[in-house]
């Protein structure tokens, strides 16, 4: 029974500890496994009848089957939290399925490795059981029983199963955070995105669609109507990407030519969380994830007002992604990987040889936002295009492959060599895109939705905190065509909320009046106060009051844990200011004032 439940053991302690489960999901959990797993099998058990050796082996080898999709379903629950935060849904699973030699690819991996890890982990379990099973103790207790007690005993715990999942289907215990019910039912969260929370105020929605319905385009259009080129690098780092005066990439020995394109600003830019969803939402609608609502209008809305065609081609799989393609709104065209059914969905090669099919640009002003897979550890490294560090393997499969020394050396050179794998496919689809003239009046902007830790604080990947390489990503403006005056780095830290309104400002449309970044293109004459983020069970603020200073407070809902660091001369976050003889106490009741409607939205 211990070996039986380590599928189920392995899945909670991973997602209670690693990952700041809700302790509320273990017993929900536990309750269904019986109903519908254990039941049956003591069900099975009272039926056997005829050749009991065949009855054995016929139960053995079921038992044996389910205990090992039990084991892969925790092993992509885990990756899932690893690597996008989220438990995986049954539409990703699907996807994956379909892809799975493109992900074995990405995760170091070959198919016969699973033949043998199911074989090595199957065989031994399976001779266990069918040991157990010779001398079956529920088999010689049934013996002794009547027959039709025996059988009314067995079909009544047959009949457990659909009855459980008659009731998980009407009511799944999304509340409680139950892995399964987040795997099958995530849609029924109609606030949820990702590991995070929406506000769901009445009031904050109804201010928002009168908002909306109040913005009104300029007349005529943008004043100054360039194309819009915006570029998401999946967790890409601050530090992994830098450009000189000429907008040439320096890092990691490459040197592709940006076609000449005049370097408006390349700095350092915060998130507001670590993972996708609120990465990508927060950029184009300007507003802080928890009080983001439906009805906030994005860049891409704003321009489709003002006669702007709007793009997106995106590597990786939006659609299933927990509802990320319908946040995206109304769209004049849309392309993700489940557009093309022969690539691996995390292939940036699906985005290239689209744009190379692309026509002349026709005039009419575009916005497209690509979305690159390279540097995200699932992002397919191509061994002609890839950088060859070694040693190098993938964190995410790390831990199946028992490499614990130096693994942080070998994460970082696998990230490394994800980023000059980007090089070409950054040189790739801007090549392609200049080749047709769509360059030829635009701005450029390569940023990333989130970044990425390479053993910082023992983290690996993204969505598990919200230490500094998690949350610092890039922010790249290139200019193609007629020069204009570059930005000047405004005090404090620059937010991801201002991508969206200092884009609408370089095109010269109006601002929406509920985005709460600043355009980064005009002088700035007040400093900003703070800012806020957020991960899963950790909420925090930036606060920028001080002169030399920018002190980052952290909070974790589910530990009632606290911390706060001053990252200019501690960038690594290695002084907790609140546990020093000199700590900050006296700005501690107004960081917690500050992340207050974060803490209400999440406990909500």
């Amino acid at each position: 029974m211990c070996i039986a439940s380590l599928p189920s053991g392995l899945l909670l302690t991973g997602y209670l500890l690693a990952f700041s489960g809700s302790q509320a999901a273990v017993l929900p959990h536990m309750q269904l496994l019986a109903m519908v797993l254990l039941a049956p099998w003591f069900g099975l058990r009272l039926l056997r009848t005829g050749d009991e050796r065949a009855w054995r082996w016929t139960l053995a080898l079921l038992g044996t089957s389910v205990w090992l999709i039990c084991i892969a379903y925790a092993a992509l629950v885990l990756i899932g939290l690893q690597s996008w935060g989220r438990v995986v849904t049954w539409v990703l699973i699907e996807t994956y399925l379909h892809d799975l030699p493109g992900l074995f690819d990405a995760l170091g991996l070959r198919w016969w490795h699973s033949l043998v890890l199911c074989l090595l982990t199957g065989t031994p379990f399976f001779a266990l059981l069918a040991r157990h099973l010779r001398d079956d103790p529920v088999r010689a207790i049934a013996r002794r029983s009547d027959a039709r007690i025996r059988w009314l005993a067995a079909f009544s715990l047959l009949l457990m199963a659909p009855a459980q999942l008659v009731r998980f289907a009407d009511e799944p215990a999304l509340a409680a955070g139950e892995p399964l019910a987040l795997t099958f039912y995530s849609d029924r969260q109609s606030q949820s995105l990702q590991s995070h929370v929406r506000s769901d105020a009445p009031l904050l929605e109804q201010e928002a669609a009168l908002a909306a319905q109040a913005y009104k385009p300029r007349a005529g259009g943008a004043e100054r109507p360039r194309n819009v080129v915006l570029i998401v690098v999946d967790a890409l780092r601050a530090d992994a990407i830098r450009l000189d005066s000429q907008g040439t990439l320096k890092d990691y020995a490459m040197a592709p030519e940006f076609g000449g394109a005049q370097l408006l600003a390349a700095w350092p830019m915060w998130a507001g969380c670590a993972e996708s969803s609120c990465g990508l939402l927060g950029m184009a609608r300007s507003r802080s994830l928890h009080q983001m609502t439906a009805h906030d209008l994005s860049l891409m809305e704003v321009l489709r007002q003002h006669g702007y065609q709007v793009k997106m081609l995106l590597g990786g799989d939006h659609t299933n992604f927990y509802g990320l393609r319908q946040a995206y709104g109304k769209l004049d065209s849309y392309q993700d990987a489940t557009s093309f059914a022969h690539y691996y969905a995390n292939d940036d090669r699906l985005v290239l040889d689209e744009l190379a099919r692309w026509p002349r640009w026709n005039g009419t002003p575009l916005m497209l936002q690509l979305h690159l897979m390279s540097a995200h550890p699932l992002g397919l490294r191509l061994e002609a295009r890839a950088g060859q560090r070694r040693p190098s393997t993938n964190y995410i499969s790390a831990f199946w492959r028992g490499r614990w020394q130096e693994r942080d050396v070998q994460a970082q050179n696998y990230y490394a060599n994800g980023v000059q794998q980007l090089g070409w496919a950054l040189s790739e689809a801007l090549g392609s895109l200049r080749a047709k003239g769509y360059l030829d009046d635009a701005l450029v902007v390569i940023t990333g939705d989130h970044g990425e830790s390479l053993g910082e604080h023992g983290e690996y990947g993204h969505a598990q905190g919200v230490h500094e390489p998690a949350l610092k990503v890039p922010f790249v403006l290139l200019r193609f065509g007629e020069s204009i005056n570059p930005l000047t780095h405004p005090q404090g830290l620059v937010s991801q909320l201002d991508i969206t309104p200092t884009l609408a400002d370089l095109v010269g449309v109006p601002f929406f009046e509920r985005w709460q970044g600043r355009s980064l293109a005009r002088e700035q004459t007040t400093r900003r106060d703070w800012l806020l983020f957020q991960q899963g069970s950790w909420v925090g603020a930036y606060d920028l009051r001080s002169a030399g200073r920018v002190y980052k407070y952290v909070r974790n809902l589910s530990t009632g844990s606290e911390r706060a660091h001053e990252i200019l001369s501690d960038p690594g976050e290695l002084q907790n200011l609140l546990m020093s003889v000199d700590g900050q106490a006296t700005l501690l009741p107004e960081w917690r004032r500050a992340t207050a409607q974060q803490v209400a939205a999440r406990v909500r």
